[in-house]
């Protein structure tokens, strides 16, 4: 198995790093961090962090970036960062659940960077903004990245947290194939103590 990490995700690694910083715990909750990267993912990843040279894997970018990365099975430490280029929550009836694990396993000055389908994929759902959204409000947590785009990222449109649902839809033909299109996500924790909560609202 190799890892194919989507431009859009490599991109969103890039703030990841810069918000976390140097000396810094990210958890990666698809638990692959020491999976070979597949000749694409390399050279994007190269282009994108040009000073760490050649890499591998997650675990050798994070590295080279002053980040250390580790498979999330459960440590009790918290964390500078959390991440899933979606697997973890796309592959899945249990949302919620992991969404909690996700976010509470970060310090209460944190960053989650989560990368999922906004329309049809291999996996059991597709996201929309506004769920993140609501996310967000429920649990004081800031957008520090959020947008919308396809798989190559040339289209990358940053997503207005003060807009509805009809406004996403007009965003929609810059896309060929929606199926492509994925949405980033990073939740910034600010002094935020409180364990993750998420209430349905009609």
């Amino acid at each position: 198995m190799q890892v194919n990490y989507s431009n859009a995700f490599v991109d969103q690694l890039v703030h990841l790093f810069k918000k976390v910083g140097q000396d810094s715990l990210v958890y990666n909750f698809d638990k692959d961090s020491a999976v070979q990267f597949n000749g694409r993912t390399i050279k994007y990843v190269k282009s994108k962090f040009p000073h760490a040279g050649v890499v591998n894997t997650l675990f050798e970018l994070g590295k080279k970036n002053g980040v250390t990365i580790q498979d999330y099975n459960g440590q009790k430490k918290k964390a500078d960062g959390a991440l899933t280029n979606g697997r973890h929550l796309e592959n899945t009836t249990q949302f919620i659940d992991r969404m909690t694990e996700l976010c509470n396993s970060t310090k209460s000055t944190s960053y989650i960077s989560m990368n999922l389908p906004a329309c049809y994929n291999a996996g059991w759902f597709a996201y929309q903004p506004n769920l993140f959204k609501e996310i967000a409000k429920q649990n004081d947590y800031g957008l520090s990245y959020f947008r919308l785009s396809d798989h190559s990222n040339n289209h990358a449109v940053a997503v207005d947290v003060e807009v509805d649902n009809n406004t996403y839809k007009e965003l929609m033909h810059k896309y060929q194939h929606t199926a492509d299109i994925r949405l980033g996500v990073t939740f910034v924790k600010e002094k935020i103590t409180a364990n993750f909560k998420f209430k349905e609202t009609r």
